[in-house]
């Protein structure tokens, strides 16, 4: 683990505790604790599936050999939607709905989620997740649902690979942070065609759609996994994002999605947008994604440097 936390570890610790981290079993503080000693008990056995239920965060360990199973059983049948999404602190994560991932079937970053449409009947969810370049990744997920009248992250995705693409693609560098995401689309019910994105402007399509943008500051000076994941966890929901983060302009459907921030090197920042219909006085929110504005992995000019120099301006 991080330098300076006070444990010492076993070399080797108890199979059934390792197991019970990969699964997400243990609270986070203890989880990334041992995050770093448990090495390889996943990978004598099939992993049992990660069990969500909706709205409730899972702190799970993710290999790269072995993709685990997240599941969602039980879904209500006024759910049309369901929006899962996982976060790493700063090693990629693949995130998929099949086993094998492939362009148009996953999405692979430190923040990223996928959105099921759900068949009329269908009352359970399977996605697939494992560590991209690492070989093992703390994440965090959750699941979240949406009904009919409310709009659908990305469901107007022209530029992305996914078909609904409900992802914030952010890029930086010292001076400025770009986040781009796809446009939304008003809900629809079960088995209904998908309202057209572009054969029209008028009240009754996507056009009436508003895109609230958020930002979130991460505690100052705080580069560690646990405020990251215990803060992620604000950004997510609708009614969380209103309540902690501080909205910083709203888009209509004729703007670009397509922004600009000053960059703050060192200092952790969540953005999200909520999006929401005006006419039907429903919302959803994006996927959110995180930056420190520098490289947490560099030896030369990481985020602590950068943010104990910053200090002093």
């Amino acid at each position: 683990g991080g330098g300076g936390s006070g444990w010492l570890l076993p070399a080797f610790l108890p199979e059934r505790l390792c197991r019970a981290a990969v699964m997400g079993l243990l609270l986070p503080g203890l989880l990334l604790l041992l995050g770093s000693a448990c090495r390889g008990a996943a990978a004598q056995e099939d992993l049992l599936p990660l069990e969500l239920s909706s709205g409730k965060f899972k702190t799970v360990l993710l290999n790269r050999t072995i993709p685990m199973e997240a599941v969602l059983r039980n879904i209500a049948s006024n759910v049309t939607v369901v929006l899962f999404q996982i976060h790493a602190h700063q090693k990629n994560v693949t995130i998929s709905f099949d086993k094998k991932p492939a362009v148009n079937n996953s999405g692979t970053g430190v923040d990223r989620g996928l959105v099921s449409l759900l068949r009329p009947q269908q009352n359970v969810c399977t996605w697939y997740l494992r560590a991209a370049d690492a070989d093992q990744v703390l994440s965090t997920a959750v699941s979240l649902s949406y009904m009919e009248k409310d709009p659908i992250p990305g469901g107007c995705n022209l530029e992305f690979a996914l078909e609904i693409d409900p992802n914030i693609y952010l890029e930086y560098n010292l001076a400025e942070t770009h986040i781009k995401f796809a446009p939304a689309n008003i809900g629809y019910p079960r088995g209904a065609d998908p309202p057209s994105c572009d054969s029209g402007t008028g009240q009754d399509t996507r056009w009436r759609l508003y895109y609230d943008i958020y930002q979130y500051f991460l505690p100052e000076n705080d580069l560690s996994e646990v405020a990251f994941v215990s803060h992620m966890r604000k950004m997510s929901e609708v009614q969380d994002i209103g309540a902690n983060g501080i909205r910083m302009m709203t888009l209509s459907s004729e703007d670009k999605t397509d922004l600009y921030f000053s960059s703050l090197p060192g200092q952790g920042v969540i953005y999200n947008v909520v999006v929401r219909d005006p006419l039907w006085n429903t919302s959803a929110a994006y996927v959110p994604v995180h930056t420190y504005a520098c490289n947490l992995n560099a030896v030369v000019d990481n985020c602590s440097s950068l943010s104990k120099s910053t200090e002093w301006l």
